[in-house]
């Protein structure tokens, strides 16, 4: 059994559904932005992680030596 669909009805749906395929469009560029933006964090965290193991690394040796261990400080590189 079909039914049977008034021109406003059909209007109106045709409107709903370019709305839905507009929100879609929009929706899925903010989803590529996003993902833009979350690599160009993670790629951000992993220079700073290894800034952060670099001083480490420096420090480390520093206070070594300071405590008279240039010894055990040649075994350890920068």
């Amino acid at each position: 059994m079909a039914l049977a669909l008034s021109p406003e009805q059909v209007g109106s749906y045709a409107q709903r559904l370019k709305t839905t395929e507009v929100r879609i469009e929009e929706l899925t560029k903010e989803v590529e932005e996003a993902k833009k933006t979350t690599e160009a964090f993670d790629e951000e965290v992993c220079e700073e992680v290894a800034d952060f193991e670099r001083i480490k690394r420096v420090e480390f040796r520093s206070y070594v030596r300071e405590m008279g261990g240039d010894e055990v400080v040649g075994g350890v590189e920068a």
